[in-house]
C-alpha cells in the first residue's frame, strides 16, 4: 500500500513501507527483493496525509514507551522526486516534528494523527521514520494526562526545594540575647534613670519628710 504525502495542500512525495533489517543500523530492505511478508503496521497507512502544522511538544515528538496508541513505520519514496530530504534537513534544522490528520471511521473522533518527527530520521534522504496513531481523540487524553503529571511533579519538587531551603535558613540564623528578645537592656524591675524613684528612693525620702516635720513641731512648742 502506498501513502500520498501532502505538505499543507502540496505534493510532497509518494511513499510505501519498508522494513528495517538491523534494529542497530540503518539496514532497510530492497523493495525489489520479492520481500512478500507483512510490514508490521503497514494495513494502519492512510492513503493520503496532508501534514499541516509544527510542534516541538515532546509528547507529539516522542510519546511515551508504554503507550499502544501510537505506531512507527519507515516510508521510501518511490516516486523519484527527491523531496524528502530537504524536508527532513528543514525538520532537524528547526527541531520541529511535522503533523497531519487523516480520516479514520473507527476512531472515537473520526481521525488518526500522522507525525514525522525531527529526530530519529535516517540518514538516507529517500527514507522517512514516522508514528501514527489511528485515533486522534484517545491520543490527545493520553497526552494531556501525562502533562498534568509531569506538572505536579515538577511542582511537588519545587515544593520540597523551598521547604529545605526555608529550614536551612532557620537552622543558620545566629541566636539572639534572651535581652534583646524580650525588648529592654534592663534587669526586671529596673527603672532607667531620669523616671520615678524606686521603692528604696520613695522610703528615703519619705524619712526626710518626717524629720523635717517632726523639727517643725519642736520649734513651735518652743
Amino acid at each position: 500500500m502506498e501513502t500520498s504525502l501532502l505538505l499543507e495542500g502540496n505534493f510532497l512525495a509518494t511513499l510505501a513501507p519498508i522494513r528495517r533489517t538491523n534494529p542497530t543500523a540503518e539496514n532497510f530492505s530492497d523493495p525489489s527483493s520479492g520481500d512478500s511478508d507483512p510490514i508490521e503496521y503497514e494495513d494502519a497507512l492512510p492513503y493520503e496525509v496532508d501534514l499541516t502544522g509544527y510542534t516541538r511538544d515532546p509528547l507529539l515528538v516522542r510519546p511515551l514507551n508504554s503507550s499502544t496508541l501510537w505506531k512507527e513505520i519507515y516510508l521510501r519514496s518511490t516516486d523519484k522526486r527527491k523531496k524528502l530530504g530537504g524536508f527532513k534537513k528543514f525538520l532537524v534544522e528547526r527541531k520541529k516534528s511535522a503533523f497531519g490528520s487523516f480520516p479514520n471511521e473507527e476512531a472515537e473522533c473520526g481521525s488518526g494523527t500522522f507525525v514525522v518527527p525531527h529526530d530519529a530520521q535516517p540518514n538516507n534522504p529517500e527514507v522517512i521514520f514516522v508514528r501514527l496513531t489511528l485515533d486522534q481523540k484517545a491520543a490527545e487524553r493520553e497526552a494531556g494526562q501525562e502533562h498534568r503529571r509531569r506538572r505536579e511533579a515538577v511542582m511537588t519538587v519545587h515544593k520540597q526545594n523551598q521547604e529545605q531551603q526555608q529550614s536551612q535558613k532557620r537552622d543558620t540564623m545566629p541566636k539572639k540575647d534572651i535581652r534583646a528578645t524580650l525588648g529592654t537592656s534592663h534587669p526586671v524591675g529596673s527603672k532607667k534613670a531620669g523616671k520615678r524613684p524606686g521603692l528604696l528612693g520613695n522610703l528615703m525620702a519619705a524619712e526626710r519628710r518626717n524629720a523635717h516635720h517632726l523639727s517643725a513641731n519642736r520649734k513651735q512648742k518652743s
